[in-house]
């Protein structure tokens, strides 16, 4: 299923209000929605940005159990813009 948030006639992502009146009206349903975000870049809330979750290849253990493993990407604006990096002061 493709992602049903993008408008087919203008290409531009639906607003968050946009989703909710379409969910609503029954234009599609909440579970098609999420599903239709299956494959879609996954991101951590760090602060008032975004970080990327990176899928490493292979699994760790981790105690007596095997895991999936990712590691965090660059910063990432709710806009979409990258983030700069905060520069680590040096203790005296």
């Amino acid at each position: 299923m493709a992602n049903q948030t993008t408008s087919a006639a203008k290409g531009a992502p639906m607003s968050p209000a946009d989703v909710r009146a379409a969910i609503e009206r029954g234009d599609f349903t909440l579970e098609a929605f999420l599903e239709s975000l299956v494959g879609q870049k996954m991101y951590v809330r760090a602060g008032g940005a975004y970080r990327e979750l990176i899928k490493e290849n292979g699994a760790a253990r981790i105690g007596d159990s095997y895991a999936t493993c990712y590691r965090l990407g660059k910063r990432i604006n709710a806009d979409g813009t990258e983030a700069p990096a905060r520069t680590r002061k040096k203790k005296a």
